[in-house]
Parts: structure tokens; sequence; C-alpha cells
């Protein structure tokens, strides 16, 4: 992958050796990657510490499948910036995070989409309560309109960040070609994204986020106390 200012001859600098052989070249190709669980389920690890750090997450859908990209903003509202949903509803409103945001990597396979939140230990039940409170909230309503805009201009200043230096574009297009996508990919999601509703990104997260696993470390007086919240909340008694 080059990108940048390509000298002339770049070709036959490349050839330079190879002789008769030749590259052998042809299009991406989509390969399917690694599945995912599918089913909730809770995990914990005692640590004797003065925080509890939980992980609210599930696997969803490979990067560049159909609500990949739905999902992708609303891990925008969800987790980009202090004006995210997840910062003002568990840090400025309740007061509970130490750090909070959300993980959603680019996968070949079942990509995680993952909510993670540090608190401190005496307040377990109130930050698990509240973690699990902001998921079922994705699952029972649409972001509103403007919610949607801002998670839109998120989104375009994150691919404008990731396009700011030649190597950050050949890592993007070695991104996108090595999951058999096309070389315009980013371009297409940008005019995409801009014709996606608050329904579609509802839609997405009642069909790809409905059994989430929860994974908790922490002191066992903090474990205790989250697991009970765990047990008794609606996403897990659907």
């Amino acid at each position: 992958m080059l990108a940048g200012q390509i000298p002339r001859g770049v070709s036959e600098l490349l050839l330079a050796g190879v002789g008769d052989l030749g590259w052998t070249a042809q299009a991406p190709q989509r390969l399917a990657g690694p599945g995912g669980i599918g089913s909730s389920c809770l995990a914990t690890s005692p640590d004797e510490t003065e925080q509890l750090v939980l992980m609210l997450g599930t696997t969803t859908t490979p990067l560049g499948a159909d609500q990949a990209l739905a999902l992708r903003l609303l891990h925008c509202h969800l987790g980009i910036g202090m004006s995210s949903r997840l910062f003002v509803a568990l840090r400025e409103e309740h007061g509970l995070a130490y750090d909070v945001g959300v993980h959603h990597p680019a996968r070949l396979g079942d990509a995680p989409f993952v909510m993670h939140l540090s608190s401190s230990a005496d307040r377990a039940a109130d930050a698990t309560r509240e973690l699990l409170n902001e998921w079922q909230r994705l699952l029972q309503e649409p972001i509103s309109p403007a919610e949607l805009e801002l998670a839109l201009a998120k989104f375009r200043s994150q691919e404008a960040l990731g396009r700011q230096t030649s190597s950050q574009l050949a890592d993007r297009q070695a991104l996108v070609l090595g999951h058999g996508l096309p070389m315009d990919f980013a371009d297409r999601s940008l005019e995409a994204a801009a014709a996606l509703s608050p329904e579609d990104l509802h839609r997405a997260a009642c069909t790809l986020l409905t059994q989430p696993c929860l994974s908790l470390c922490g002191p066992s007086t903090a474990l205790r106390a989250a697991e009970r919240e765990w047990g008794r909340h609606a996403l897990n008694n659907p």
C-alpha cells in the first residue's frame, strides 16, 4: 500500500529483482471471520481494590456488513467526547464514572460492542444499574434527531482525523482491503451515514444488542452488589 507523493518509476522499483515472476494481483476477497457468543452471561473476577470495573457488551457484526454502519454511529453517540451519552449520564448526572466509554473495533468476524465503566466500589450497585439502564435505553427508544446529527458530526470528525498523514491513509486502506472491502469504502460510509435515521439505528440495536454479557472486576463486596443488580434488572429478565 502506497500513500502520499508517489515518485515516478515506482513500479519499476517495486518490480526490480522479481524477474519474470511479476506480481500476482487480485481483487480483495471477503472472507468470514470468527463468530461471537450470541447469548447473555455474567463473568466476575475478584480483585481487592477500591474500584469496580464493568464491561457490558456483546458480539455484533463485521465491518462492512448490514447494520455495521448504524453501530458505528451508536458508538459515536455513546462514547465519543465529553458530550457523549455515557459521559453525560454516568459521569455528570450520576457522578459514577472514573472512566467511561465504548469499545467497538473493526473486525473481519463478529465485532465486539462494549460499554465500559470504572467506578468506586461503594457505588457498585448504582454503577451497575445505571450502565444496564443505558443499554436498555438503546433497545427501548430511538435516539433523537439532534443526537443523530451530533453523532454524524463526530463520525465525520473521526474519519477526518484518520486521514491527516500518509501513514494514516495507508493504514486505513490496508485495513479496508484486508477486510475484502472496496478502496472507496470510507467515502461510501460517509455518504451512507448521512442517509441513516434514528429508526435505522434503533433497528440495529434491537437486532444486534439484545443479549449482552456483563463482566465485573473488583472487591468481593462490590461484585456481590453488582451481581444482585444484574439478577434483578429487566435487561437480564426479558
